[in-house]
């Protein structure tokens, strides 16, 4: 059943000149590594506040710059772009900033 939803997905996104990837193992890891063979610029992912997933994504962005010859900065836009989507507010509307919220 899970095979078929994918091949599903996958049909889905090929009608629209799009492809679906599928890869296993550690995010921080494949998805950079994904990123190289595909020559990709940037990798998009959406917006993700948990510690562990925050992690993650400092590690993917960190593996991304890396490859790019250049060592992470705190204040450079590295490789990973966050994008804020699908929550009950939107961030700009919460009655407390974010970052009070750790």
């Amino acid at each position: 059943f899970l095979a078929e939803c994918v091949d599903d997905l996958r049909r889905g996104w090929r009608a629209h000149h799009s492809e679906l990837f599928v890869r296993t193992g550690l995010p921080e890891v494949e998805i950079p590594k994904l990123a190289a063979a595909l020559g990709g610029a940037e990798v998009f992912a959406t917006t993700q506040y948990a510690p562990h997933e925050e992690m993650v994504n400092r590690a993917i962005d960190e593996t991304l710059l890396r490859g790019r010859g250049r060592p992470a900065s705190e204040n450079e836009v590295g490789g990973l772009r966050s994008v804020w989507n699908s929550t009950l507010y939107h961030i700009d509307d919460l009655p407390t900033p974010p970052e009070a919220m750790r």
